[in-house]
């Protein structure tokens, strides 16, 4: 692979996330890359285009490493879940996708996250699922649909609830301690 001025490593770490996440939005690889000058992510998506090595729809909104990863389409709860991996980027050590419930789990600093998705009206299921969980000091993020989910969400451990907008804006919650 020959990239003029730029590290093959980023190249690689680019096609890493497209075969990780299957398919991501364009501007979630911006985000990822945010260190970067925008042109030069560019750059990098259009020789991999060129190249053969990454798809996109006709919008070029969204990415794939290939024509049959792009038309399963979108996992929202995975794409949701990497917006708020990708606000961490510059200080992940190590991410993955996750088993159910977890949609994505990363290290940083040498703690272990796990980012999990919960969709509205399963608040009560979630709870059971986590309050059967073993206490592990693993830093539980979680992602909600509306904020009133919060309020009747239990889960040991979490250290945030948030929302995540198509666009990638992330409103972070507290839980309130009930007393």
């Amino acid at each position: 692979m020959n990239f003029p001025g730029q590290d093959k490593e980023e190249l690689l770490e680019l096609k890493q996330l497209l075969k990780e996440y299957r398919v991501l939005r364009t501007e979630q690889l911006y985000r990822w890359f945010s260190d970067k000058d925008r042109r030069v992510v560019g750059n990098m998506l259009s020789y991999l285009r060129r190249g053969g090595q990454l798809v996109s729809d006709p919008s070029g909104s969204l990415l794939a490493l290939n024509e049959p990863e792009l038309k399963k389409g979108l996992d929202e709860k995975r794409i949701a879940a990497f917006w708020v991996l990708a606000g961490f980027a510059d200080r992940v050590e190590y991410h993955a996708c996750g088993e159910y419930p977890v949609q994505l789990f990363f290290f940083m600093a040498g703690e272990e996250y796990e980012i999990v998705y919960v969709p509205y009206g399963n608040e009560g299921m979630m709870g059971a699922l986590f309050s059967q969980r073993e206490q592990s000091g693993t830093h539980i993020l979680v992602i909600v649909e509306t904020p009133e989910q919060i309020e009747t969400l239990e889960i040991p451990g979490a250290d945030w609830f948030c929302t995540v907008a198509n666009d990638g804006t992330i409103q972070r919650y507290l839980q309130e301690e009930s007393e």
